[in-house]
Order: C-alpha cells, then structure tokens, then sequence
C-alpha cells in the first residue's frame, strides 16, 4: 500500500509538508497491542486511500517519538493541516478509528485554525 510509510526523522518533513491529512502511528515490535493494531491501521489505509499513514517505531526513532510527546505504544496522532486534531495512547477499533479519520477529513482549514486560536 502506498499510503503507509515508515517515517523516520530523516524522512519525515517531506512526508509532513506534503500531506493535509496525516495518521501517525508510533509503536515498537516488541508491543503486541500495537501489532493488532497494525491490522486495523492496514484496514483503513484501503478505505482511507489520500491520508498518509505513517509507522513510527519508537526503538529507532526516539527523537520522532520524543518530539510528539510520546510516552507509551501504540500512541495514534490524527494531523489535518499539520495539526494534531486527535492524540490517543492505546489501541483503537476499527468503527472507533474511522469515525474519527471520517471527522477529521471534514474539518476546513479555518476549522483547524480557528480550535488553535481557541487553545
């Protein structure tokens, strides 16, 4: 699937500056709950073909996971116009994520703008 890509700190900008819907899903081999939770990220990749979703493991990229203030695996970010609309430590289910992914891909820009200036 082209829409999943392995970010890494060397490849990320790129990845971020060209995307207006961005899924990071920042996990590690060793945590089974994120690897149930691959297949749910999987599963909405096909049905969310124009949102990148981005897999972070947070054994090698620790300065990725230490930026997005990454404490536990899996952790999902949701960013829509380089905004994260939705952080949640944890795994998901199907229906859950993409109720959410549906929200977010119809949030505006001036949407997204408007919540930063309301923080």
């Amino acid at each position: 699937m082209n829409n999943i890509v392995a970010l890494s700190k060397d490849n990320f900008d790129e990845h971020f500056d060209k995307h207006e819907f961005i899924v990071l899903d920042f996990s590690a081999d060793w945590c089974e709950p994120c690897q149930t939770f691959g297949t749910v990220i999987e599963a909405m990749a096909k049905e969310f073909p124009s949102v990148l979703f981005g897999t972070i493991d947070v054994s090698k990229e620790q300065e990725l996971a230490t930026a997005f203030n990454v404490r536990s695996v899996p952790t999902t970010i949701i960013l829509r116009y380089q905004v994260a609309v939705f952080v949640q430590s944890g795994i998901l289910t199907q229906t859950e994520f993409k109720r959410l992914l549906t929200e977010a891909q119809a949030l505006t820009v001036d949407q997204v703008q408007r919540d930063i200036k309301k923080a």
